[in-house]
């Protein structure tokens, strides 16, 4: 019975030392593994505003006169508007949790990938990279005509 119960602990001591060791980051403590990071995770917040500008033409102060339109504002004015919000998560390295892996060198469990901050990505898969938001592109504005084109000599 004893031999049988060493026999199961050596076994099992075996399976424990084939893993891969990790240990907190210390530098310069394994330089045959991966250093890597936890990903913290961070809020995108894009909000998108139209900016809208009035600026009271040549002939504003004859709208009541003429045009018999009495709520003609004499003032430039300046509004903004909100048109779209967009709220994304992405993934940053954590400098907290820095990590370093030691292969062994008897594995196959070699495939870590990494961000180019050192986040830790994937291991032994291929990683999916983070989409960027696309820019944005503001609207090109139509020239306007000019008004006095319009009229005539009366």
């Amino acid at each position: 019975m004893k031999t049988l119960f060493v026999a199961g602990l050596l076994a099992v001591s075996g399976i424990a030392t084939a893993q891969s060791e990790i240990s907190p980051y210390k530098p310069g403590v394994t330089p045959e593994g991966a250093v890597y990071f936890l990903p913290k995770t961070a809020l995108r917040i894009v909000i998108q505003i139209e900016k809208t500008t009035y600026t009271p033409g040549e002939f504003s102060k004859y709208a009541e006169r003429y045009l018999r339109l009495n709520n003609v504002v004499q003032e430039p004015t300046v509004s903004y508007r909100i048109t779209d919000t967009q709220l994304t998560t992405l993934g940053m390295a954590d400098a907290k949790k820095a990590y370093a892996v030691k292969f062994d060198p008897k594995s196959v469990a070699a495939n870590v990938a990494l961000a180019d901050d050192g986040r830790l990505l994937a291991i032994n898969t291929d990683a999916t990279q983070e989409k960027e938001p696309a820019p944005f592109v503001p609207y090109k504005k139509k020239p306007t005509e000019d008004p006095k084109k319009l009229l005539s000599a009366d």
